[in-house]
């Protein structure tokens, strides 16, 4: 990335169908919260299956820097730009790649 919530450099592209409740979304982030504790925190663009599961990802991965989309989102797009299907704690996030 080029420019975005979490500035510069590499983010982490995930498309994660099957863990949609808490419980299977708090372990799937684990990884996350561990490197985070260590301050080296990867910033996470996360594809969710529907708007019931990135809502779940958004609240158990609060504090971890990580955009979300629905998949329907994503495929409709624009996944770059100042207007973005990505969302940080509910708004709307400019990501921009580099050229």
């Amino acid at each position: 990335m080029s420019d975005g919530p979490f500035s510069e450099g590499v983010d982490f592209i995930e498309f994660e169908r099957y863990s949609v409740m808490p419980n299977r979304v708090a372990r799937k982030l684990g990884p996350c919260r561990r490197m985070a504790g260590t301050g080296r925190p990867l910033p996470l663009l996360m594809v969710r299956r529907n708007a019931q599961a990135e809502e779940h990802f958004r609240e158990t991965g609060r504090g971890l820097p990580m955009l979300t989309a629905t998949q329907e989102s994503a495929f409709a797009g624009p996944l770059t730009g100042s207007a973005t299907v990505w969302r940080l704690d509910g708004t709307q996030a400019a990501l921009h790649c580099r050229g």
